[in-house]
């Protein structure tokens, strides 16, 4: 089964300069002006939740390199319990 997508329309201004290169690229591509921009805006949002995971991985790093409660069992770790 299939889900299908709800949409909203959503109105704004851009820069002609960006209006014209979104002619040209939605004509190269032969799509819709939407299907560019809702590909960008995808894009746009993956790359922000990527960088936000990133800088907690990079707080996360820095809290296990210095919190050494978080340390104290990594000996443990190549230990056989059988």
């Amino acid at each position: 089964m299939q889900t299908t997508l709800s949409y909203d329309k959503v109105t704004f201004t851009i820069p002609r300069i960006l209006n014209q290169q979104l002619e040209n690229i939605k004509k190269e591509l032969k799509v819709s002006k939407s299907e560019v921009l809702k590909n960008a805006v995808e894009e746009y949002l993956q790359k922000q939740e990527k960088a936000k995971i990133q800088k907690s991985v990079e707080l996360m790093m820095s809290e296990y390199k210095t919190d050494k409660s978080l340390t104290e069992f990594t000996t443990l770790d190549g230990e056989d319990f059988r």
